[in-house]
């Protein structure tokens, strides 16, 4: 099924893009931390590339922190270096483009992801993300041409 926006202001839209009221827009950032389930034979570690898909979009992404994973037996969070099949991790990623997230704990649909190989195609993690950093703000323009402001 199809369906048709009529908006007052002329703007360029499409598949994938998040239409909220402008009081309760989620901001867009370029720094996600979530919590991670490592589904890949290959390690996860610091400096690692990904594809992070998020709603209808896919961003180029690398690893910034491994920031530890829960041990499995005393389901107590310990450090970790990188993170191996069936871990569940949290991890902290640098995305090349901004996305417009949440916390998973406010929406599933946009607090949720998935990392990819992006040379394989494979699925590497199922994701939710936990919480945006603010390290790293965007500037200005990045933030004006992320976001897209109109009346309906």
């Amino acid at each position: 099924m199809s369906v048709t926006l009529r908006l007052a202001d002329e703007v360029d839209i499409t598949r994938g893009e998040l239409i909220a009221s402008a009081a309760d827009a989620p901001a867009p950032t370029q720094d996600v931390d979530g919590l991670v389930c490592w589904l890949s034979d290959r390690a996860l570690r610091p400096g690692s590339k990904v594809l992070l898909k998020h709603t209808t979009r896919t961003v180029q992404g690398i690893v910034k922190e491994i920031k530890g994973r829960l041990d499995l037996d005393t389901l107590a969070p310990v450090e970790a270096e990188a993170l191996t099949l069936n871990d569940i991790g949290r991890v902290s990623i640098r995305l090349a483009s901004p996305i417009v997230a949440e916390d998973y704990s406010a929406s599933r649909r946009t607090g949720a992801f998935l990392l990819i190989d992006p040379q394989m195609g494979s699925t590497l993690a199922a994701g939710m993300i936990r919480s945006r950093p603010g390290s790293d703000p965007l500037s200005a323009d990045e933030f004006e041409a992320a976001t897209l402001n109109w009346s309906i």
